[in-house]
């Protein structure tokens, strides 16, 4: 789905990838290869190319974002 949505993105857009799971094959691993990197202003700490929100770091349910733009 990602590689899919990155040609239809306008010259400086994102796709927001997020997913309510902690574990790597559907995280980390998931993108891999894309030009993405973690957001910023949240809670939980830096996980590869992504964010990592988990319950004992903030908290919450287990999250994962990770901003990816088309590959420069």
């Amino acid at each position: 789905m990602i590689s899919a949505a990155l040609p239809l993105l306008k010259p400086d857009g994102l796709v927001v990838y997020s997913v309510c799971t902690v574990f790597s094959e559907e995280t980390t691993q998931v993108v891999e290869g894309f030009a993405a990197r973690p957001p910023g202003g949240l809670p939980g700490r830096s996980e590869g190319t992504g964010w990592l929100l988990a319950p004992h770091l903030t908290r919450t349910d287990g999250m994962f974002i990770s901003l990816i733009g088309p590959g420069r």
